[in-house]
């Protein structure tokens, strides 16, 4: 389930120990709205991995990557001086991802969840709330545009990525399952609470058991360097 492995994600990359760190010089917030610079530089998702730090594009472009490598659709939030991120359940109704319509987003016919990216290493629950309430924030006043990364590779050519030798070190199972397991456990509540206000959800839409199920066996894969698809410029 998309949620399932977005989680899963999550957790791994904050066991990795990759963190938020606003950039001294050249700030995200302060480029992007400058027109004198029209462009800034984004690192490749191995330089973030590498380096375990990045600013909100290097983590969004970071975590875009990861969920697109697992099959789970991601696209941009992208606000005045900030940019977030957001994952399709795949569900055409609410009831079917598990959770109500007020902490999703309704794109394309189905139900997407934010993430704030700077939150790297809290949990994922906190990254869900703070990016759902800055979206709401945005919206209600026109400041936020969607931007598809499947229709922005088909629109823009990639950046030819120059040779490495490194890979990125695996993440402690343990320390994954650890951070994972508090997350499942409150969706899985979450969706249970959900479950006994509506009809019950069959194996197609993915029940509370299947979050359950994730829960002590979440393990990070074994990945090589990181495909560095860059956003839309």
């Amino acid at each position: 389930a998309p949620l399932a492995e977005a989680i899963r994600l999550w957790s791994a990359l904050g066991a990795s120990g990759v963190k938020f760190q606003q950039s001294p010089n050249n700030p995200f917030e302060m480029m992007s709205q400058d027109p004198a610079f029209p462009v800034d530089y984004t690192q490749f998702p191995r330089e973030t991995l590498k380096r375990k730090t990045g600013e909100c594009d290097d983590l969004v472009t970071l975590l875009a990557s990861m969920f697109e490598g697992a099959n789970v659709r991601a696209a941009l939030l992208d606000y005045p001086g900030h940019i977030a991120l957001m994952f399709d359940t795949g569900a055409a109704e609410a009831s079917a991802a598990g959770l109500p319509e007020s902490k999703m987003i309704r794109h394309n016919d189905t139900w997407w969840i934010p993430l704030e990216a700077t939150l790297v290493g809290s949990s994922f629950a906190d990254a869900h709330q703070q990016a759902l309430n800055a979206y709401r924030e945005m919206a209600k006043d026109g400041r936020a545009s969607i931007i598809d990364l499947r229709k922005a590779v088909a629109a823009f050519e990639p950046v030819t990525m120059p040779p490495s030798e490194w890979n990125a070190e695996t993440p402690d199972p343990a320390a994954v399952a650890k951070r994972a397991d508090a997350d499942l456990t409150t969706y899985a509540a979450r969706r249970r609470q959900g479950c006994r206000r509506l009809e019950p959800i069959g194996p197609a839409g993915g029940g509370a058991g299947e979050l359950e199920g994730r829960r002590g066996a979440v393990r990070p894969r074994a990945r090589g360097r990181p495909r560095g698809r860059r956003g839309a410029q």
